[in-house]
């Protein structure tokens, strides 16, 4: 797979042309895609606005939306099992994003630098890795389970004020994890969530 690393420095590049006799890669809504649809590959960094995934794209390469600093919104439809390691890092202006059912893993720095401030987590989380939201705006993270999943080290930046919400049922448990537990507010979820994305 085109690795994302060959355009860094490219943080200008508003479009990618591919040939239409390409049988590895194919252009969809100006993003890059392998030739199934299935894997998107890179987003153009001059890309603004919101971002819809299609559906028929159930893996998102690492690094693909790297230093799309002027992507307010990211829809991901379900599918979606893993957003990989730096997927949205230098995403300055991402705001928005919908974490679908069926998510398992968030991968290494893949939030780095966002301005995401709340997070609803789906039930289906199994990890999240290392470093994954540092350097982010978030204050607010919401789960649906009662038991603690995984955590890498240091998945959050500013952890002390960041609140975590959990059902009652869970909350002795989140409080008393090694990890989880360094959450400087654990409260009790009162309802449930989905982020609203214009």
């Amino acid at each position: 797979v085109f690795p994302s690393s060959a355009l860094v420095g490219t943080r200008g590049l508003k479009e990618i042309k591919v040939a239409s006799k390409n049988s590895t890669f194919v252009i969809k809504n100006e993003a890059l895609y392998t030739k199934d649809g299935k894997t998107l590959v890179l987003c153009p960094p001059g890309k603004t606005g919101e971002f819809v995934v299609p559906a028929h794209a159930t893996v998102i390469a690492p690094y693909a939306f790297r230093t799309c600093k002027k992507i307010t919104s990211i829809v991901l439809p379900e599918g979606i099992e893993e957003i990989p390691d730096g997927a949205f890092v230098g995403c300055w202006g991402l705001e928005k994003i919908n974490l679908p059912q069926g998510l398992k893993r968030i991968g290494k720095r893949a939030f780095d630098g966002t301005i995401i401030q709340k997070m609803n987590m789906p039930t289906t989380m199994e990890l999240i890795d290392d470093e994954a939201f540092v350097n982010t705006s978030l204050v607010e993270v919401n789960l649906r389970v009662t038991e603690p999943f995984e955590l890498g080290e240091d998945v959050f930046s500013e952890i002390h004020v960041t609140r975590l919400n959990v059902p009652s049922a869970g909350l002795s448990k989140f409080k008393r994890h090694p990890k989880w537990g360094k959450f400087g507010r654990i409260t009790p979820t009162r309802s449930y969530w989905t982020v609203q994305l214009p």
